[in-house]
């Protein structure tokens, strides 16, 4: 009986053994089960993460990962290739390394760029669109500079030296107004007629302290101020007409156009007349300069006379500014012009 008792222990004491065996390898199992299912995002974020490192490097060897051109838009006076250059983008450089947000920023650090956009396009190509500040003279101070429609200047280093070919070159007008006026009137030119003027002299005609003496590329002269600077608009359309190319093109009248007068280095000065009021005083115009009296010329050049021999003057309207017949010539050769003033039958 007592053995029997003692086998009877020892099979229970195995079985025990075997079932705590079996919790604790149990245990294990669940242990090992939660600590993969843990480490499952992070095999998965890794593995994600080789693949798109596998993906960048694999497209980094192809062609298409590199910059294959820039397109340049919007420049007039800058050509492309110096615009590419301060953009600091390289055909080869990495695609998406050239940030359009940095290479703009980089771009309006040249003091001729006022905006510039930059964006990625297809195939490898990165456009870059500027707007440029318009530049419309030159002169020297210290040193060169270039004068700017607003009336600020920039330093005409190398970069630069082409433009001279597209705008004029200015001796005075020095004062910090005198050089915003005529920036701004310049400034609302178009290019070609900026292009066409290769002087700009201030001048005194006496009554106007801050005329210009243009000397154009053509060689003739344009006589002008602030106000009528517009007006070299139909330069080239009455330098064709003008019989006479020692004669000046002005603007000093209240019409649209400008018309041919004897320069006024070449006039006499004891012979300059004024317009006068029947009390004998000079008429004023609205500048408050004195209104010098202007007469039509024929066709050869010498100053038309009506019937009764005597030169025919520029008419005035009732603000004093000259009124000019934009088709003098043919009223005169018409005689319309007998009486000194028109009169059309």
């Amino acid at each position: 009986m007592l053995g029997k008792k003692r086998k009877t222990g020892k099979l229970e004491t195995s079985e025990f053994s075997e079932t705590v065996e079996k919790v604790f390898d149990q245990k294990r199992q669940e242990s090992s089960r939660v600590s993969f299912e843990k480490l499952v995002p992070s095999l998965v974020r890794w593995g994600c993460l080789a693949g798109i490192v596998l993906l960048v490097v694999l497209y980094l060897y192809t062609p298409y990962s590199r910059v294959q051109t820039v397109r340049v838009t919007g420049n007039v006076y800058l050509d492309d290739d110096y615009i590419v250059s301060v953009s600091s983008i390289r055909e080869n450089d990495i695609y998406y390394a050239d940030l359009p947000a940095v290479v703009s920023a980089r771009l309006k650090k040249d003091p001729m760029i006022s905006s510039a956009k930059v964006k990625w396009d297809d195939n490898g190509v990165i456009s870059v669109s500027v707007k440029e500040n318009k530049p419309v003279a030159y002169r020297y101070d210290d040193e060169a500079v270039i004068l700017l429609s607003d009336g600020s200047t920039v330093t005409m280093g190398s970069d630069y030296v082409e433009l001279i070919s597209d705008i004029p070159y200015v001796t005075g007008f020095t004062e910090k107004d005198q050089t915003r006026l005529l920036c701004k009137a310049l400034g609302k030119l178009d290019r070609s007629v900026i292009a066409s003027i290769a002087e700009i002299h201030q001048y005194s005609l006496g009554y106007e302290d801050e005329a210009m003496k243009i000397l154009m590329r053509t060689g003739g002269y344009y006589i002008g101020t602030y106000q009528n600077l517009d007006k070299l608009a139909y330069y080239r359309e009455v330098y064709a007409a003008q019989p006479d190319h020692s004669y000046c093109i002005t603007g000093f009248d209240s019409g649209n156009t400008a018309f041919s007068t004897v320069c006024p280095w070449n006039e006499n000065k004891g012979n300059v007349e004024y317009w006068t009021d029947e009390s004998g005083n000079i008429l004023k115009n609205s500048y408050g300069d004195s209104v010098v009296k202007h007469y039509y010329v024929d066709g050869n050049g010498n100053k038309a006379l009506d019937a009764s021999g005597n030169p025919i003057p520029i008419p005035i309207d009732s603000s004093n500014n000259e009124v000019i017949d934009s088709d003098f010539t043919a009223h005169y050769e018409a005689g319309y012009y007998a009486t000194g003033v028109l009169v059309i039958p």
